[in-house]
């Protein structure tokens, strides 16, 4: 059964995203959030629902946190646990231009890849960094699901 935006999923998303402006990136929780706990969050804000709750301790490094990819779908892909976890929760993909406000977006970083949100303005990728909140251009999204 795949997840459902609450009524009032923007206005939650909005409080979020504000409470979390200046929070910075950290794999240790007790430090700060990294792009899949900042994104797990936002989901939570709007649906209720926490997809990433297995996950939540199990990690504090970045080792850690390849090592817990790993075991949960066999490779130490950021990617590769994403895309298993959307389907576990019956959330589809759908091109990145059709991904709509508050939906989860994949982003090209470097030489790997992170995880945010699409933004309430509908233009921008929101996600976490060491200043607390970034946001990126739409072009830099890789893969989308729609919520």
């Amino acid at each position: 059964m795949a997840i459902r935006k609450r009524p009032d999923w923007a206005s939650n998303l909005s409080s979020y995203l504000y409470d979390h402006r200046d929070v910075a990136f950290g794999y240790d929780r007790d430090k700060g959030l990294d792009c899949c706990t900042f994104t797990f969050g936002a989901i939570e804000a709007q649906t209720g629902i926490n997809i990433g709750s297995a996950f939540l301790g199990s990690y504090r490094t970045a080792k850690e946190s390849l090592r817990t990819m790993r075991s949960y779908c066999g490779r130490p892909s950021l990617e590769a646990a994403i895309e298993k976890l959307m389907k576990e929760h019956g959330i589809e993909e759908c091109p990145v231009t059709l991904a709509r406000r508050g939906d989860p977006i994949l982003i090209s970083q470097g030489r790997g890849s992170s995880l945010g949100i699409l933004d309430l303005n509908g233009r921008d990728i929101v996600t976490i960094s060491n200043q607390g909140i970034w946001r990126l251009p739409l072009s830099r999204g890789l893969r989308a699901w729609n919520i």
